[in-house]
């Protein structure tokens, strides 16, 4: 994700602001292995959701397949493998051709096995429909029909996307990775771009195919932006401790995964001094290579506004896993362990929760105490950073007024070649609520 698309969202979360109230959290759905996906010319028809305009008088929108093709960059996801660049990357990872190789579609298309794949099913329709909703050979039919509910569709493995919890580990399978497709340290040198997620940027960011009226909250009930960023951190966070303590951690040789470190660690001039450390990092030697804990970090600054105990044990665990990368595998394997253990408890947390004004004017706060205080010193914190200032700025209605502000503080983070922490500091300090 580019800083500059992530301008699009001031826009885009009018139609999150809608949402006014946290709704529960459940698990994803895994929707059985015998579940085709029956690809999305199945569902273009004009009878089904391939409508030129939507339909004001129907319960959905029916023209989703015209948005996705058109305006969805997942339907171009498979022809980005066909680029130039794409097939250079291939070549040096030496894994044949881009289109075909499975590190490259498991993320650039919908890459079931064989045995799922419908008569209609193709790869180069890129990231279709039921790459998040599910195979839908089981509710297919179901799904339009007049007196079932969502919840009868979601026993037939549809998958539940309007739930934060469910919606982030959907999306952090390919926008962060796991074991069985991650996007590492070799495919970065080879020239894959960096990797950044905020589940509130990316869900803006998409054109969306559904509206968010009384018929859609009635079957799905009401999510708040400010829910969906702190679901978003902490599942972010279980993403991490996952990879550390996989097998795709730990590639052999010298060096274990070096994407889950910080990538600006190492990569920014050598006159730029990034020795510091902040309260997190208290236990790391001069010129350590950090971990990537740009969520972790926006995580501990929402909890000490909603649950300072429970933040600062997770400072503690997060200053623990630091320390840990100097102690070998298995140390920070056994931190990891108990931070994932931690994340399920704020996780828990976090249903049914609502945020009040002052709610959001004091994570702002918070947020903002610790940027102009220098604490986001590196790119990818200062990034999430930013984000999450907007994402409160907008709910709090102050978008528009704050946007000069707004737009300083985001020029600090055009170019992340030529970040300086002290620039982005001065920026968050013009914004209300450092004080």
């Amino acid at each position: 994700m580019s800083m500059t698309n992530c301008r699009n969202k001031r826009a885009a979360l009018g139609l999150l602001a809608l949402l006014a109230s946290a709704g529960a959290l459940a698990q994803p759905v895994e929707a059985p292995l015998s579940h085709q996906h029956l690809g999305p010319a199945t569902c273009a028809s004009s009878a089904c959701h391939g409508r030129v305009v939507a339909d004001e008088n129907a319960r959905v929108r029916l023209d989703e397949y015209r948005l996705w093709s058109r305006e969805d960059r997942h339907a171009r996801a498979y022809q980005t493998l066909l680029s130039a660049e794409s097939q250079a990357i291939a070549r040096k990872l030496g894994i044949g051709p881009a289109h075909e190789a499975k590190a490259c579609l498991d993320c650039h298309a919908d890459n079931v096995a064989e045995a799922q794949r419908g008569p209609k099913f193709q790869l180069s329709d890129g990231v279709g429909c039921e790459a998040c909703h599910g195979g839908a050979e089981g509710w297919i039919a179901s799904h339009a029909e007049a007196g079932v509910s969502h919840a009868d569709n979601v026993e037939k493995g549809l998958n539940r996307t309007e739930d934060a919890g469910v919606r982030a580990e959907l999306c952090l399978s390919c926008h962060y990775g796991n074991s069985e497709k991650f996007a590492g340290h070799d495919m970065m040198a080879a020239g894959h771009p960096r990797l950044s997620f905020e589940l509130v940027a990316f869900t803006a960011n998409q054109p969306a195919h559904f509206d968010i009226d009384e018929d859609y909250l009635e079957r799905k009930g009401a999510h708040s932006a400010v829910s969906l960023w702190v679901q978003g951190l902490a599942h972010g966070v279980k993403a991490q401790t996952a990879l550390l303590r996989s097998p795709r951690f730990v590639r052999g040789g010298l060096f274990p995964e070096l994407a889950a470190f910080d990538c600006h660690a190492c990569h920014h001039p050598m006159d730029d001094r990034r020795d510091g450390q902040t309260a997190v990092h208290a236990g790391l030697a001069q010129g350590a290579v950090r971990l990537n804990d740009s969520s972790a970090l926006l995580l501990i600054a929402a909890l000490e506004v909603m649950n300072p105990p429970q933040a600062q044990s997770f400072k503690r665990e997060l200053n623990a896993l630091h320390r840990a990368t100097g102690g070998g595998l298995t140390a920070i394997q056994t931190v990891a362990a108990r931070m994932d253990s931690q994340m399920d408890a704020v996780v828990a947390g976090l249903s049914g929760r609502s945020f009040a004004p002052e709610d959001l004017r004091r994570l702002r706060s918070a947020l903002l105490r610790r940027a102009a205080g220098g604490e986001y010193r590196d790119f990818a914190a200062a990034e999430q950073a930013y984000l999450a200032v907007e994402t409160l700025c907008i709910e709090l209605g102050e978008g528009e007024s704050l946007k000069p502000q707004l737009d300083q503080l985001f020029a600090s983070l055009e170019d992340e070649h030529r970040f300086r922490a002290a620039r982005f500091a001065s920026a968050a300090a013009k914004l209300p609520g450092t004080r």
